[in-house]
């Protein structure tokens, strides 16, 4: 009788384990699969409006890294124009590309440095490129272009963007450009260039790409923007 009565104590104990697991089980499953919700995007502002660049010394630094082969140069060029700040405004379809700058600080770069090595005097590197400046200009068809010689400020427009919402592109019938000598692309002779644009939030990235295949490189020019509020 003990030794039967000592059976059964087993038995139940172990039908109470496995009771209990059985019942621990499903509350694990649901633990497990419980969904992980993520945070909200903020909602994207219209396209229509008025754009300012926002870290635009990353596009002068794309640039610059295959315009210029030594990084004194890029280095000086860079931190002379990190005060320009491109505008877009976009009214229904049309887009322009304008800014005001000051270009004293990157005629003295080019100057002291970037022109160094053509020239051995700085003021005929800077009539050089001034020169080479206003050539280019004169070649555009879609920039006007106001350019006070005594104070070096310019003021550039590119007029005659096309925006188009369906395929999310603006296309530009000249390459942006800083002072008619920086194409913001690795070429100025796209014409005309196709960017493609995302709106997060109240930013807008819009970006060119080309593929050199012969070099194996994949090349994406990109520049952000921050809507103005008015």
């Amino acid at each position: 009788m003990k030794k039967f009565t000592l059976w059964m104590v087993s038995l139940f104990s172990l039908l109470f384990i496995a009771g209990c697991g059985n019942e621990q089980q499903p509350v694990q499953q649901t633990q497990s699969q419980t969904p992980t919700t993520e945070a909200p995007k903020p909602a994207s502002v219209d396209v229509e409006g008025t754009w300012q660049a926002v870290d635009f010394r990353d596009t002068l630094e794309k640039v610059f890294l295959l315009q210029y082969d030594d990084a004194a140069s890029r280095l000086k060029a860079t931190e002379a124009l990190k005060d320009v700040v491109p505008v877009l405004k976009i009214q229904g379809n049309k887009v322009t590309f304008e800014y005001t700058a000051n270009m004293s600080k990157f005629l003295d770069a080019y100057g002291d440095v970037i022109g160094k090595k053509q020239f051995s005097y700085k003021e005929n590197a800077i009539n050089y490129i001034v020169g080479l400046a206003k050539t280019t200009y004169g070649n555009l068809k879609y920039h006007t272009v106001d350019w006070n010689e005594q104070t070096s400020t310019i003021k550039s427009v590119l007029k005659n963007g096309v925006l188009d919402t369906k395929t999310k592109t603006i296309t530009f019938p000249e390459v942006p450009n800083i002072f008619a000598v920086i194409p913001l692309y690795i070429t100025d002779q796209e014409k005309p260039i196709k960017y493609q644009y995302e709106i997060v939030g109240d930013t807008m990235t819009i970006k060119a790409e080309r593929i050199l295949k012969e070099q194996n490189l994949h090349l994406v020019y990109q520049m952000k923007f921050k809507k103005v509020q008015n």
